[in-house]
């Protein structure tokens, strides 16, 4: 049986990236496998219950960005203790490159970064961190093929599929019915939005578009999911709005809650492949997002990319013109063969893993 550590290296909750994780975990086959996992905060109820009751660790380990050498020496001596035999970190840039470090004075041979987007906050550093990331790094991951081009160079990294379980999204009518009057807005086109409040995520743009929208459509809600650093800011900027516009907090039933919408809406300034738009097809939702998302990310014919130079009101306008003509359609077999199937994922990673620990 093989030992991997999986390190998360940004806040855990219920954001893409830890919902990648959280997925290649639970659907993973447990007898083939010990799966540690290493994050900086604590972590959902039932991802810890999973880690329990297959007998696998998950570590701690708050001081990374305060106390990065501290961090190191910890993540090498449990490297160490532990014998893995692959380290798999999560992230968005170059500063892995403190994980990978600590991985490779931990004994570790198979260290591999899984990037998770196109561009990171902080390019400057980036930029002077990325000689000692390729020096640590052994393999490359990637969400997307630009999200691997970010951080490798063409040939260096695998796309890993952010899969899904498709059995969680089924769509249910009476559910739809039931939930949208319990909202009170089954009279509504409802525009959705799940993302961390964050500025990558450009909830502003959102909400200044939504704007527009209500002026030209006046039976219109904007219900947005998520937490982050800019809540506080978007909550403020709402009150000054009179339109339906909602905070609706975090969820773990993202499947309930898609059923809701008529329209995802996603202005983002950069993006990987964000694991709610592949959701959001698996259900049939219209997705309408910005140019900057990957092209990998459409998989079904009414998800439609619209260019983030738009203005608000152009934005608006295309929302009313696609948003026409809204129905179900089935989809599962497509996101199937898209490579998008959870299970089918977890078995390809498993496989790579052996292939990078055996070569």
């Amino acid at each position: 049986m093989i030992k991997v550590l999986v390190i998360v290296t940004s806040h855990f909750g219920f954001d893409g990236i830890s919902n990648v994780a959280t997925n290649y975990y639970i659907y993973q086959d447990h007898t083939r496998i010990k799966m540690d996992l290493l994050t900086i905060n604590d972590i959902p109820i039932r991802l810890k219950v999973e880690i329990e009751k297959n007998g696998d660790s998950h570590f701690i380990m708050n001081q990374r960005n305060k106390n990065p050498i501290g961090y190191v020496k910890s993540v090498a001596v449990l490297c160490r203790q532990n014998k893995y035999d692959l380290v798999h970190i999560h992230g968005n840039s170059n500063t892995m490159f403190v994980d990978l470090v600590a991985a490779r004075l931990g004994g570790v041979k198979v260290r591999v970064a899984h990037s998770h987007n196109t561009k990171c906050n902080h390019t400057v550093i980036n930029r002077m961190l990325k000689p000692f990331f390729r020096m640590n790094v052994t393999d490359g991951f990637a969400c997307a093929e630009e999200a691997g081009m970010w951080l490798f160079k063409k040939g260096e990294f695998r796309v890993i599929n952010n899969g899904i379980d498709l059995n969680r999204f089924k769509f249910n009518a009476s559910l739809r019915l039931h939930l949208r009057k319990e909202l009170g807005v089954e009279n509504k086109l409802v525009v959705g939005h799940v993302g961390r409040f964050s500025k990558q995520k450009n909830h502003q743009k959102l909400i200044h578009i939504f704007k527009m929208l209500h002026e030209r459509r006046k039976n219109t809600a904007l219900l947005m999911w998520g937490e982050g650093e800019l809540k506080d800011d978007i909550q403020q900027m709402i009150l000054d709005i009179n339109a339906d516009i909602r905070l609706m907090g975090t969820t773990t039933e993202v499947e309930k809650w898609l059923h809701v919408m008529d329209v995802i809406v996603f202005p983002s300034l950069f993006e990987g492949l964000p694991l709610f738009l592949i959701e959001a097809q698996a259900l049939g939702v219209k997705c309408i997002v910005s140019d900057t998302v990957s092209p990998m990310a459409k998989i079904v014919d009414n998800f439609t990319y619209h260019s983030l130079n738009d203005t608000d009101e152009g934005w608006a306008k295309f929302i009313i013109k696609e948003t026409i003509s809204l129905g179900h359609i089935e989809t599962h077999n497509m996101i199937t063969e898209a490579g998008y199937d959870i299970r089918n994922n977890c078995e390809q990673l498993l496989e790579i893993y052996n292939d990078l620990i055996y070569r």
